[in-house]
């Protein structure tokens, strides 16, 4: 259960992101972050599911994503599941590494000397023991490096099937302490399926309300989906309860439980996005055009 000192501390963080988000742009601070358009209409689990070394699926209306478990032989030659990613480190990654793609243009990406290294890149504070926060970002790693996700789109007319796997291939030379470093670089080749999604359809963010966010994976998802839906937004849109329980509560069984969930993240995403313009209804939200997050030049990322 959070104290009040943590929930303080929580709302002091939403607060100074969005004072220094309303000072400077995301351009003008190099805070400008991307996300991939897919994964932002159908999500990861929230919390790590009750068997999650079996296929975790969600559906969005016509869309459905499913999220297959990559596995591995132990000592013993016996099949062990890596698991579904799920939580808020997935998403940081995710975030990681479709900004550093759309910067870089390549789908060979550096993940750094040490894990403390790159545990800063993605605003994670180091930690070791079995609860450790380095210990939670290698496992998922590995869940999201290893599994399979496909996104399903069904009509009376045509089914159509999207792989968007992240990892072709990566090599992690992290050792157990989180400062040590060594003589190479960890690495990741991105699929050129997930690559070209990221390229070809980013959603621009600020890094600065995503880690301020950080600690809801809920409030990320609504932050990177309400981003994504008021750059093209013409007029008055409604969202049902039951379509975005679809959508966002697959970790929630009563829907009256997910609308007091989706109600508290929601505002935390109002705090650091006020200029969001939408209403809340017995029904659902009713979405208006709104001014985006991000500007549409921030579509582009120089190499720096």
């Amino acid at each position: 259960m959070k104290t009040p000192d943590m929930i303080t501390k929580e709302t002091s963080k939403l607060l100074d992101a969005a004072v220094a988000i309303g000072t400077e742009s995301a351009i003008e601070s190099g805070n400008l972050g991307f996300f991939a358009r897919s994964l932002t209409q159908c999500t990861l689990p929230h919390s790590k599911p009750a068997d999650d070394a079996v296929t975790y699926g969600k559906r969005n209306g016509k869309l459905s994503l499913t999220v297959q478990p990559g596995d591995y032989l132990d000592k013993s030659d016996r099949p062990v599941s890596y698991g579904v990613p799920y939580g808020s480190i997935p998403r940081l990654l995710l975030c990681w590494i479709s900004t550093e793609a759309s910067r870089t243009k390549s789908r060979e990406l550096l993940l750094g000397h040490s894990l403390s290294e790159f545990m800063a890149s993605i605003d994670l504070t180091p930690s070791w023991g079995r609860r450790g926060t380095a210990k939670s970002l290698t496992d998922q790693m590995e869940r999201l490096f290893n599994c399979t996700i496909r996104l399903t789109y069904e009509d009376n007319e045509k089914r159509a099937v999207t792989r968007l796997d992240v990892a072709k291939s990566y090599c992690l030379f992290f050792h157990k302490q989180p400062d040590q470093g060594g003589l190479w670089q960890s690495t990741l080749t991105l699929t050129e399926d997930f690559f070209e999604e990221i390229i070809k359809h980013p959603v621009p963010l600020d890094l600065r309300a995503l880690r301020s966010l950080k600690k809801s994976p809920l409030a990320i998802d609504i932050y990177c989906w309400l981003t994504y839906r008021m750059s093209y937004l013409k007029g008055a849109t409604p969202v049902t309860w039951a379509q975005l329980h679809g959508q966002f509560g697959a970790d929630y069984g009563r829907l009256r439980d997910f609308k007091g969930k989706f109600g508290v993240a929601l505002r935390k995403v109002q705090t650091v996005y006020p200029a969001v313009n939408l209403q809340v209804t017995d029904v659902g939200l009713t979405l208006l055009p709104s001014k985006t997050h991000v500007p549409a030049r921030g579509k582009t990322l120089s190499n720096k």
